[in-house]
């Protein structure tokens, strides 16, 4: 029998704090407009992982400081830990980012309930993110094949192509839960 997600009804149950709560609970600042980042290695194609990550944070570095990216740790597929490094490396150059190793399922549910957006190439973004309402864009081929609502918003891992999705979609309503 097929019942979806199980992690589904675990969420439905973590209560939403506020910003100001989130923000005491992380040690972060917010700001006009925020981000969540999840990015993992691609298991298809090892060749290209690392050029997609670069691309990312290219395009991530260009768009200014309105914006804060609150970036969560690479899982522990192939290159998870070279991941982990290159975005540390990259959030101690820039002032308005963050990372997170492991925020758990609780504060990365709260953290993304209090985010104007949630961007990269995890599940998460294709199960849990339109599940609570919050409008995500989905990066590159790792999630590739499997079944996705309509609304979350896929992009080639291309500098100009993230940039311009995020600029449209980060301030628009979010998507009915």
């Amino acid at each position: 029998f097929n019942y979806g997600s199980p992690s589904l009804d675990y969420i439905k149950k973590i209560k939403k704090i506020s910003k100001k709560a989130i923000s005491e609970k992380l040690k972060i600042n917010f700001n006009k407009f925020n981000i969540l980042i999840t990015f993992h290695p691609e298991t298809k194609i090892l060749n290209k992982t690392k050029k997609n990550l670069n691309t990312l944070l290219n395009s991530l570095k260009i768009l200014g400081t309105d914006y804060n990216l609150f970036f969560t740790g690479a899982n522990v597929d192939s290159l998870g830990k070279s991941f982990n490094k290159k975005i540390i490396t990259f959030v101690k150059k820039n002032k308005n980012f963050y990372f997170f190793s492991n925020l758990g399922t609780i504060k990365y549910i709260q953290l993304s309930q209090n985010c104007d957006l949630v961007i990269g190439n995890s599940s998460s973004i294709i199960y849990e993110i339109p599940f609570i309402g919050i409008r995500s864009i989905l990066i590159g081929s790792r999630q590739e094949g499997r079944f996705m609502p309509n609304n979350i918003i896929k992009v080639k891992p291309v500098k100009n192509l993230i940039v311009k999705e995020i600029t449209k979609n980060i301030a628009r309503k979010n998507p009915k839960r």
